[in-house]
């Protein structure tokens, strides 16, 4: 009524004589404000803003008809920074303002100066119901400001506003900076909650293409194998049982399983293996994850591994075996699992003479013990056609002579010289260790 009348006297005669002095000029541009539609646009905010913060919702419904009944209003009029009626109540949190909005079919999915949609605004405050009710009303988001918002909510955990934001039409397979979907985001947390949501709201993707649950992020890594690797058990049977996969190499997957298995993490160890990640997988020299973990003496880790058909017998391109490596660091209680397992010395006879040579001559003694206990030939000769017992009493080593005479050692046997290992003693002066050659084998083994 007031702009009505505002307009009929700025267009009198009357008003048109006021321009011709200073007062009149202010006078007739105040009522050319209060006639234009801007001004009429950013009153009507006010009001609406007012409205909208009405909780009653028969408040609110008198304050929406006196508003439009006032000023004519056009519902989905916006102010000079392009938010609506809609966007306000969305930022406000007024779930009753919004479903009153909606039912006069205000357009939900309008966007702001900034790009912001109702939709998105209330997710970003935390209005999650308002959201909620948004989405059923098939409200949209802004398919370019989406990618962000939903990935800044999946690094915060926030399942339901992630889920919100993924019905609102966000693609779950958006990526950051580091190729990172947000399922891999969820994975990689082990967030269990945040997992389940991507997969059921991002559903059109995952059967569209698949993607959603093995794409690769940056680093090639897939969500399950983010999931896998740091532990994450219940994210990862959830991702399995989707049809997710590691997508490894044998490399990749070796370099997972052993550095699992240098830090002890068993759990995500046999987690890994159970997913499919292949036991046996090798480095480029050949080394297995048995072979590290025997090497570190991981019992626990050595056991899952045997547990998934780990091959106890596989060389390196050395040669070398996990029971090798276990004997070499004196582990006798993971020397027990691989043998238990049928692992078998797999060295040559003279490589063999020369492990169990130098172990006589450095006086290792637990180590000696081992490769005897694993079936090594205690009568191995180098090329010298030296034994081991030959170098212990040329040491003079009275508890290596005795430990090797009591497994069978030759003590008749001679080297490339001609001499026996008690010449040798002889030769050094050992007297103590000539007089075990004189006792018989099982009375000599008692001095060890």
């Amino acid at each position: 009524m007031f702009a009505r009348s505002a307009s009929v006297l700025l267009h009198s005669s009357l008003c048109r004589s006021l321009f011709r002095t200073p007062f009149g000029v202010f006078f007739a541009l105040g009522l050319v404000v209060l006639t234009s539609t801007r001004f009429q646009s950013r009153w009507a905010r006010v009001r609406w803003s007012s409205s909208l913060a009405v909780r009653s919702e028969r408040r609110l419904g008198a304050a929406v008809s006196a508003g439009a009944r006032s000023f004519r209003l056009e519902l989905n009029a916006a102010d000079a920074d392009g938010r609506s009626c809609v966007h306000l109540a969305a930022s406000a949190g007024n779930l009753v303002a919004i479903k009153a909005l909606a039912e006069l079919r205000c357009e939900l999915s309008a966007q702001d100066s900034a790009g912001a949609t109702p939709l998105s605004e209330s997710v970003a405050r935390g209005h999650l119901g308002v959201a909620r009710l948004l989405v059923e009303s098939r409200a949209q988001l802004n398919a370019e400001r989406a990618p962000t918002q939903l990935l800044a909510h999946a690094r915060g955990g926030e399942a339901e506003a992630v889920a919100l934001l993924l019905a609102g039409g966000a693609d779950a397979d958006a990526t950051d900076d580091e190729g990172r979907t947000c399922l891999h985001i969820a994975a990689a947390a082990g967030n269990t909650q945040l997992v389940r949501a991507v997969l059921e709201c991002g559903q059109p993707c995952v059967e569209a293409h698949g993607s959603c649950v093995n794409k690769r992020d940056g680093s090639g890594a897939t969500a399950l194998g983010l999931a896998v690797r740091y532990g994450h058990g219940a994210s990862s049977k959830l991702l399995w049982q989707r049809g997710a996969k590691l997508l490894l190499d044998d490399g990749e997957t070796h370099a997972q399983l052993a550095s699992l298995a240098r830090s002890g993490d068993v759990a995500s160890l046999r987690l890994m293996v159970s997913m499919g990640a292949d036991a046996d997988a090798a480095d480029a020299e050949g080394r297995t994850c048995l072979m590290t973990a025997s090497a570190t003496g991981d019992a626990n880790a050595v056991r899952a591994l045997l547990d998934a058909n780990a091959d106890a017998n596989a060389v390196d391109q050395r040669g070398v075996s996990a029971l090798e490596e276990a004997v070499r660091a004196d582990h006798a209680h993971v020397v027990k699992l691989l043998r238990a397992a049928g692992a078998e010395i797999q060295m040559d006879a003279l490589a063999l003479a020369n492990v169990l040579c130098d172990c006589a001559r450095r006086g290792f003694l637990q180590r000696s013990a081992l490769l005897l206990s694993c079936g090594a030939d205690v009568n191995a000769a180098d090329y010298d056609r030296r034994t081991a017992l030959h170098v212990a009493a040329a040491e003079g080593n009275a508890q290596m002579v005795s430990l090797l005479l009591s497994h069978g050692a030759d003590c008749s046997l001679k080297d490339a010289v001609g001499g026996t290992a008690l010449d040798s003693a002889a030769r050094g002066g050992f007297h103590d260790v000539c007089k075990l050659f004189s006792q018989p084998a099982s009375t000599a083994g008692q001095t060890l």
